[in-house]
């Protein structure tokens, strides 16, 4: 599970923290809207071998930059 927060879109771009499964560790995913390419990132520990938390935070905020109104708040959820 990822936890996303401060959820904020500006214009062609969409960017949160995020928190992979309750750790309390906390990173930064910002993502270009059109291009769908990482704009700005900051990894957890949880993402050092693998960016798999990073990425679901990554295509939730592509999913959500659809809607009206954003939420400031959403968690990604897979087995």
């Amino acid at each position: 599970m990822v936890f996303l927060e401060n959820i904020t879109k500006e214009s062609n771009k969409i960017s949160c923290n995020y928190s992979p499964e309750n750790s309390g560790e906390f990173g930064f995913v910002e993502v270009d809207i059109k291009t769908r390419e990482y704009i700005s990132k900051k990894k957890t520990n949880y993402d050092s071998d693998t960016e798999t938390y990073i990425f679901k935070a990554r295509c939730k905020l592509l999913d959500l930059a659809i809607k009206s109104p954003i939420p400031k708040e959403s968690r990604v959820v897979w087995y």
